[in-house]
């Protein structure tokens, strides 16, 4: 009788502590994952970022090209 209720106390234990431990793994591979996840999104808004101000002072290039194009067009007419 001293053994079967020694028995089901360890198995009892052991149960808990695996479920215990899974639990951990689960709650660190979820916070890993987020934390992976805010990285990743922070790289993506800075790489969006500085596409659009690479346009941007591209696109003012550009137009001063073409305003330098019509100021010499106009002038050749002159």
């Amino acid at each position: 009788m001293v053994v079967v209720v020694i028995v089901v106390v360890v198995v009892i234990v052991v149960v808990v502590v695996v479920v215990v431990v899974i639990v951990l793994v689960v709650v660190i591979v979820e916070v890993v994952v987020a934390v992976v996840a805010v990285e990743v999104l922070v790289v993506l808004v800075v790489i969006f970022a500085l596409l659009v101000i690479f346009r941007r002072y591209f696109d003012l290039h550009d137009g001063v090209r073409e305003n330098c194009g019509k100021k010499i067009t106009a002038v050749q007419t002159l």
